[in-house]
């Protein structure tokens, strides 16, 4: 009898352990950092941060996202918005040929934005010059700055710490070296990412960071959308994290400051060489300038000369979708007639440039001054100031502290230097001028959350009207080459926001961060347009140089859809 008993029990516990394997196999899978049961830990970290995650950083460094489970990327966006995540993977044995594959999201009333719209990209850390600012420093500094398709355009040698670029020239793939001062790039040279995240590897104990960009259609409705992210080696699932994402009942407005680069491409006839930071395709150039426009710069400046190119880039810009109500302009030529104000060659530049411009729809255009001068070099602009306004054009130029009391009266538009100067601004203020901001630092510090703090609402609550930094690409040697420089005594690293490459371009995490300035500066204009002007002053009054900006924005949020829901009540 007791035999009996025994055979039936376990019959019943074989019964329900079938039951519980078929159960979960049909439940959804939902995997945490701690989850020991898949060979890749999951790790979901705030994106924009000045952390440094590195192949070795310990897990207790980790800038751990504040609005998140372990399992769940929580994010909220207004539609037409290009919203970061970010999550760092650490596998506890080698693997290799890991694959990412995005669902759809989905609400729950079955509107989807597709996965299409969710672009994942590998965190590449690799050798630079600097760490701390855009000055050579003196060695070799592993920092995590490309956000790459292929994890293996660029190898990195850490025992001998030295990058490779992968290259084309006739066809043929081949390495060469980027970290040498001497190195020698071939000038036929071909640089390609991907188009889509390539399979990548990964060692056992170390992070690999990947980077999330979610573009919300502009079409979205309001709502939260849900779906995975998986990570695959073949068949075998590695690793599983969900995305929740939050489309916001308001769009957002037009930053009440206005954002400029400096950027030195000029398209150039026949056939451009190895990619670079001055001469571009027409290709290379729509590709940058769409860039830029889709970080939220508006109003890159325009270096092309006055040559049979000059119409091309207005039009290529035009169909890009940048602003017409501006055009600044750094290549109109004043001549040398030592009396400038009425000089016959500056005064007609300046009357083929205007009306080139107003054929392609450009108004108001800005001619530049002498760049950052000083003393006599600065009051010698007065003359072609008076003249540019005699021809009916503007003026603006870098400029220094002081310049407010030598050429205020004349000076359209200064873009001033360094950390911030309110008094030099309200100065220019008191003139009736904006002001504008550049070199807080300039481009090419490794540290989003650097360039989101001071270029944001660190600039708007300190009395700027905008941003003109140096510079969205600057070379200063090879740019893919932060160790070589035309002369042994120039200290410059390359500034760089996004590399160039032959057919586009390569963000890196400090251009996501200028990203996120711009738009912390557009959610609080669109707070102030839906309570007051004085919604500046109030939430400048939150702001520190310790402040949460990620929790600031919540706040913002927060306080819009109060308005809003308060005046539909009315």
């Amino acid at each position: 009898m007791k035999r009996v008993s025994l055979i039936l029990f376990g019959m019943a516990v074989l019964s329900l352990c079938v039951i519980v394997l078929v159960s979960l196999q049909t439940l959804p899978l939902v995997v945490t950092a701690a989850t020991p049961t898949l060979p890749v830990q999951v790790y979901i970290i705030k994106p924009v941060t000045s952390q440094k995650i590195l192949p070795n950083t310990p897990v207790s460094a980790f800038p751990l996202a504040g609005n998140t489970g372990n399992d769940t990327i929580r994010i909220s966006a207004c539609r037409g918005e290009f919203e970061p995540a970010s999550f760092v993977i650490r596998p506890t044995v080698n693997v290799t040929g890991v694959m990412i594959d995005v669902t759809d999201l989905k609400d729950s009333n079955g509107n989807t934005i597709p996965k299409s719209r969710v672009d994942i990209r590998l965190v590449k850390c690799w050798y630079q010059a600097g760490i701390k600012s855009i000055e050579k420093e003196g060695g070799k500094f592993l920092v995590p700055e490309l956000l790459l398709k292929d994890d293996s355009l660029v190898k990195v040698d850490q025992a001998a710490q030295m990058n490779y670029v992968r290259i084309t020239v006739n066809g043929i793939s081949q390495y060469i070296d980027i970290t040498s001062p001497n190195a020698v790039f071939p000038a036929d040279a071909e640089i390609h990412d991907a188009k889509v995240l390539q399979p990548f590897d990964a060692e056992a104990n170390t992070n690999k960071q990947i980077w999330i960009t979610i573009q919300v259609p502009k079409s979205a409705k309001s709502g939260v959308y849900k779906g995975r992210v998986t990570l695959k080696d073949g068949s075998q699932i590695l690793g599983v994290t969900n995305i929740m994402l939050t489309v916001l009942p308001f769009d957002l407005k037009e930053s009440v400051m206005d954002y400029g680069l400096y950027y030195i491409g000029k398209l150039r006839s026949g056939k451009v060489l190895v990619p670079n930071s001055e001469y571009k395709s027409e290709g290379q150039y729509a590709a940058e300038l769409q860039n830029m426009k889709d970080h939220g710069v508006l109003y890159p400046t325009l270096y092309q000369y006055y040559d049979t190119m000059l119409g091309r880039s207005l039009s290529i810009r035009k169909k890009v979708g940048l602003p017409t109500d501006k055009l600044y302009a750094l290549q109109v030529n004043p001549g040398s007639d030592s009396n400038i104000v009425s000089s016959p060659t500056l005064l007609n530049n300046i009357a083929k440039w205007k009306a080139l411009a107003s054929q392609y729809g450009f108004q108001n255009l800005y001619i530049y001054g002498k760049d950052e001068a000083t003393g006599n070099a600065l009051l010698s602009q007065r003359g072609v100031m008076y003249a540019a306004h005699t021809a009916g054009v503007k003026t603006f130029v870098a400029c220094y502290k002081g310049a407010a009391d030598a050429i205020g009266d004349l000076l359209d538009l200064p873009i001033l230097s360094g950390y911030y100067k309110p008094h030099e601004v309200k100065k220019w203020h008191q003139l009736g001028k904006k002001v504008f901001i550049y070199g807080y630092p300039q481009a090419g510090v490794e540290d989003a959350a650097l360039y989101r703090r001071n270029y944001g609402l660190g600039a708007l609550c300190n009395g700027y009207d905008g941003v003109m930094n140096y510079a969205y690409q600057r070379e200063f040697g090879q740019i893919w080459n932060d160790f070589d420089s035309y002369a042994k005594a120039f200290q410059y690293r390359d500034h760089v926001f996004a590399y160039p490459t032959s057919d586009g371009v390569i963000d890196t995490v400090q251009w996501e961060g200028f990203r996120e300035a711009i738009k912390d500066v557009r959610y609080l204009t669109t707070l102030a347009s839906v309570t007051n002007a004085s919604a500046y002053d109030s939430l400048c009054g939150l702001f520190s140089a310790n402040t949460d900006l990620d929790s600031l924005r919540l706040e913002v949020v927060d306080r819009i859809k109060s308005s809003l829901s308060t005046s539909r009540k009315r």
